[in-house]
């Protein structure tokens, strides 16, 4: 498998951006409370953004701990996936924004980073910014006589 296989994007239509930066926001671990993805969605919300792609989400996932959600809405009820959605934001005289908000993948996390970094090369963006969780220094909460 590889990133071509999982990436559904097209520049087709997007035009030369003014000097991009991604950055991704992903649901798990490291998503306290929701505020990777929150603060990559309040990036991205404006009114000149368009998702330019996706990432497949079904060979990234176990289903077992990432399970779909049903929405019903009028008696219709709708399976939603996960998803990992590439958003552009537009920002006249100011950066382009290029935001990943999806889901931290169980598996196959070579194929994801590189769809990540195939649409990064595609739009030119000049950094990829995530969140890294900071090490937190060991302290032993017992001793030898425990």
């Amino acid at each position: 498998m590889n990133a071509t296989e999982v990436l559904s994007f097209q520049t087709g239509e997007i035009g030369g951006l003014d000097r991009p930066v991604m950055l991704v926001g992903l649901e798990g671990w490291f998503d306290m409370a929701g505020a990777a993805t929150q603060a990559i969605n309040a990036f991205t919300n404006g009114s000149s953004s368009v998702t330019v792609g996706a990432i497949d989400p079904d060979p990234f996932y176990d289903f077992t701990q990432q399970r779909p959600h049903v929405s019903v809405d009028d008696d219709i009820r709708e399976i939603v996936w996960p998803s990992n959605e590439f958003i552009l934001q537009r920002n006249p005289d100011h950066r382009d924004i290029v935001g990943l908000i999806g889901v931290e993948p169980h598996l196959s996390w070579r194929t994801y980073v590189e769809a990540i970094v195939t649409v990064a090369e595609a739009l030119a963006c000049e950094a990829i910014v995530r969140r890294v969780r900071e090490p937190q220094p060991w302290s032993p909460s017992c001793n030898a006589s425990c």
